[in-house]
């Protein structure tokens, strides 16, 4: 019995390698071919001529359970971070947060395991994407019929996890940039509201990077300025480029 435990695990850090690894590279495909394609649009917006017509993006926010079934958060709290993302994408480039299925928040039935209860980020978060904790996410994460197997308008998916730690620190959020549909946001990003963490993280993957991170006085992408949420018209032009924001 020990023996079949042992190759069973084997193969299954296999298979979890293998779904995040082309998982991955269909990410980083869809994007560069969308970006691609919306080249014309990026110009006009960074060149500051417009961003009057209005796109959208699809949010959906899970709320973990630990390992004694307790949610990890207030919902009332995590509409409030919902709340503020809306209120920063609409007012700062005209994109309107729409809910999947007509819902924002799911609430898990089910304990989360522990390796997505407690996240790296960084290098840590796309290693981890290889793991239990990225098998688990992928497996939990929205999808949508033709959007998530084109990439075009594909929603993205909040998980509310426990703690999120890089260099012996903990962190608010954190995202897979272009590697992946989904973001987290740990119960520190959730204090003191509205906390603008969840857009933070909206806005690095889809589009605004770690190259954009400590951009001007009260940008959102500041790391230094925790109440900024204004945006370059560059870094408008590469949210609305981005393949997840569209007309429909």
């Amino acid at each position: 019995m020990g023996i079949l435990s042992s190759v069973g695990s084997f193969f299954g850090k296999i298979g979890r390698g293998v779904s995040a690894g082309w998982g991955q590279l269909l990410s980083i495909a869809k994007e560069l071919t969308q970006r691609g394609l919306g080249f014309l649009g990026f110009s006009i917006i960074y060149l500051g001529l417009s961003v009057s017509v209005r796109k959208k993006l699809y949010l959906r926010v899970v709320v973990l359970r630990d390992e004694g079934h307790s949610l990890i958060a207030d919902l009332a709290e995590v509409s409030s971070i919902i709340d503020y993302a809306e209120s920063i994408f609409l007012s700062q480039a005209n994109i309107d947060i729409v809910p999947v299925d007509g819902r924002f928040i799911e609430v898990s039935q089910y304990p989360a395991p522990t390796a997505a209860l407690d996240v790296d980020c960084g290098i840590g978060l796309w290693t981890d994407d290889f793991g239990e904790a990225g098998d688990y996410f992928r497996m939990n994460s929205t999808a949508m019929f033709l959007r998530s197997q084109t990439g075009y308008g594909s929603s993205i998916t909040a998980f509310i996890v426990r703690t999120i730690r890089e260099d012996g620190g903990i962190k608010r959020g954190c995202s897979m940039t272009m590697f992946a549909n989904y973001v987290g946001v740990s119960r520190l990003g959730l204090n003191n509201p509205p906390s603008r963490a969840l857009a933070n993280e909206i806005a690095h993957t889809y589009g605004l990077a770690l190259l954009l991170h400590s951009s001007g006085n009260k940008n959102l992408m500041n790391i230094n300025d925790l109440t900024g949420v204004n945006l370059t018209n560059f870094q408008k032009a590469r949210l609305r480029n981005s393949p997840h924001v569209t007309y429909f």
